[in-house]
């Protein structure tokens, strides 16, 4: 769901008091909230403004980065799971002297990568955050800027390399059960 998507949701709380509306309405509120967040993270610079332009669409981004490490702690739990359970079957091995390839060894940490990147884009974002309204350090909110838009980068594409790997590994695992239900006689 994202920082902006958990300050939304606090939110949403006392807005369905006040305003009610439907469960889907309010996803696609929060999905659009967070796309829009992802998006001044990585074109930022695009936009051709300081790292802090932008910002004030987004309410209370201090609270929701603090809140999303909370989440981040859940969510890596849950892909380190996922990821590990992908390796081992894409890996399979079977004795400790077969090891599987260094590129396989390297894409097996993607969960790590994501989880690190995604710390230190709110690090970065938190910086941006507190340094770009200052007009004393424009450097230091380029710099910022510019680290947060890699992080953001990186957390993506570990992101999509994770999903790849599962998905290879329901490819290995689906296809490894459908040989073992075939009778012997047509192997």
């Amino acid at each position: 769901m994202g920082r902006i998507g958990v300050q939304a949701y606090v939110k949403w709380g006392y807005d369905r008091v006040q305003h009610p509306t439907s469960i889907a309405e309010t996803y696609w509120r929060l999905r659009h909230a967070n796309v829009a967040f992802t998006e001044w993270q990585l074109l930022w610079w695009w936009r051709g403004g300081a790292p802090g332009v932008g910002l004030g669409a987004f309410d209370a981004v201090r609270t929701a980065v603090v809140l999303d490490f909370g989440l981040m702690a859940a969510y890596g739990y849950l892909l380190a799971r996922v990821t590990s359970w992908a390796f081992a079957w894409v890996a399979r091995l079977r004795t400790v002297s077969m090891t599987p390839p260094v590129w396989l060894n390297r894409w097996g940490f993607c969960a790590c990568v994501m989880l690190l990147a995604d710390v230190a884009e709110n690090i970065f974002t938190f910086m941006v955050v507190a340094v770009a309204p200052s007009t004393h350090v424009p450097s230091a909110a380029w710099l910022s800027g510019a680290a947060m838009s890699l992080a953001c980068l990186t957390k993506w594409t570990a992101l999509a390399g994770c999903m790849a790997l599962v998905s290879w590994a329901g490819i290995v695992c689906i296809t490894h059960h459908r040989r073992k239900r075939q009778p012997m006689a047509s192997r």
